[in-house]
C-alpha cells in the first residue's frame, strides 16, 4: 500500500512538473516570460546577426510589454503569445549611438528580424524564434539574487546633462526622493541659465 502511495505521488508530481514548464500544451513550447534571455546567435535572410562582445542583446517579458538591450540602444513593445505563436509589435528604441560599428549593425539586423518573428519554442533554459527567414536563438539568464539588491545603498556614479537632458543617472536608493528633487532643480538652473 505505501509503495503505491509513494509511486501514485511521484507520478502527479512529475505531471504537475510537466504542466508548469508547458503551460500552452505544444510540445516545445514553455513560459517564456518567466525568464530573461540573451541572444546566442540568430540569423535574418541566411545571414548571421553579429554578437558583439561587451555588447549583449537580451530579451525579458513582463506585463507591460517585450523588451531589453539590442547590443547598443534600450528597445521594447508589444508581444502576443498563442500557443507556439508569437508575434511582437510597436517595437521602438532609444536613439543612441555605440562603437564599434558592428554593435550598430547587430542592432539593427537583431530589430529588423524580431518584427519578422512568428515562432516560439523552448527546450529546457533555450528560446528559439523564428519567422520566414529569421531564426534567434536564446539562452536563459540566471536570475538576479533578490539578496544581492535588498539592502544596497547605490551610489550616483555619473551625471550628464546635455542638451537632450540626462544620459545616464543611477538612483541612491535610500535617498531617491531628495535626489529626485536635487535633479529637477539642477535641471530648472540649467533652463534659466540657458534663458529658457
Amino acid at each position: 500500500m505505501t509503495r503505491t502511495v509513494f509511486l501514485g505521488s511521484v507520478l502527479a508530481l512529475a505531471l504537475i512538473a510537466c504542466a508548469e514548464t508547458n503551460r500552452s500544451g505544444d510540445p516545445g513550447v514553455g513560459d517564456p516570460t518567466a525568464v530573461a534571455w540573451e541572444l546566442e546567435s540568430g540569423t535574418l535572410e541566411g545571414e548571421p546577426i553579429p554578437i558583439v562582445a561587451g555588447h549583449p542583446i537580451t530579451l525579458s517579458f513582463t506585463d507591460d510589454g517585450a523588451g531589453g538591450t539590442a547590443a547598443c540602444n534600450g528597445y521594447g513593445g508589444s508581444f502576443d503569445i498563442s500557443g507556439a505563436e508569437i508575434t511582437f509589435s510597436e517595437l521602438f528604441q532609444t536613439e543612441m549611438a555605440c562603437v564599434p560599428e558592428e554593435t550598430m549593425e547587430s542592432e539593427r539586423l537583431y530589430l529588423e528580424a524580431l518584427a519578422g518573428v512568428e515562432s516560439l519554442s523552448m527546450e529546457g533554459d533555450r528560446l528559439t524564434l523564428g519567422g520566414e527567414g529569421v531564426e534567434l536563438a536564446y539562452v536563459a539568464l540566471p536570475p538576479v539574487p533578490a539578496e544581492a539588491l535588498t539592502g544596497t545603498v547605490w551610489v550616483l556614479d555619473s551625471l550628464i546633462l546635455g542638451a537632450i537632458g540626462v544620459v545616464a543617472i543611477a538612483v541612491i536608493a535610500r535617498y531617491r526622493n531628495e535626489l529626485i528633487a536635487a535633479f529637477e532643480a539642477g535641471i530648472q538652473a540649467l533652463r534659466m541659465a540657458r534663458g529658457g
